[in-house]
């Protein structure tokens, strides 16, 4: 009789961990796209008091600790590795968009004009996947200034744009 019983536990343990794992999952798989690090914040707001009800329990019931914690494990490594993904991401984008207002900066100096996607040696559609935003058309008038800018990888609706006459970047919100 003892080892059914042990048997029935470990089997519940093991269902309550590959249903946490599923959830893991399934929250990585959605917040894992760029530029939706906002979205982090319904699994964080939910999960949060999960944790700790789970921690309060884990010391209370000494026979659930061990599964309780490989729970809480779970969330948290999957949590950190979001949000880890996601600022490196920024942290990559800012980068490049900065290197390539140097660039920008640079050509003008060196050729009294700015630079077509081109002569920056892109294509729109290499720029766009990268995040970065780069238009010019040396035959408007109006717009004697590229414009240059990227998409904020905490929200899809907020862009970062740079003032080629302060040299400045500018934060747009939706």
């Amino acid at each position: 009789m003892t080892e059914t019983r042990k048997d029935g536990a470990i089997a519940r343990a093991a269902a309550s961990n590959t249903g946490v794992a599923t959830c893991c999952f399934v929250v990585a798989a959605l917040c894992y796209c760029g530029q939706f690090g906002m979205f982090l914040i319904l699994p964080l707001v939910i999960v949060t008091p999960w944790l700790v009800l789970n921690l309060i329990q884990a010391a209370r019931y000494p026979a659930q600790r061990r599964a309780r914690l490989i729970r809480c494990v779970m969330w948290i490594v999957t949590l950190s590795a979001l949000i880890g993904w996601h600022d490196y991401r920024a942290q990559k984008r800012e980068a490049l968009a900065s290197d390539t207002a140097r660039r920008v900066e640079a050509f003008r100096s060196a050729h009294e004009r700015y630079p077509t996607i081109e002569d920056l040696g892109w294509s729109r559609q290499t720029a766009w996947r990268a995040g970065i935003l780069y238009l010019y058309d040396p035959k408007d008038a109006e717009n004697p200034q590229p414009l240059l800018g990227y998409v904020s990888e905490w929200d899809p609706f907020d862009r970062y744009f740079y003032r080629f006459d302060t040299r400045t970047w500018e934060f747009h919100a939706d």
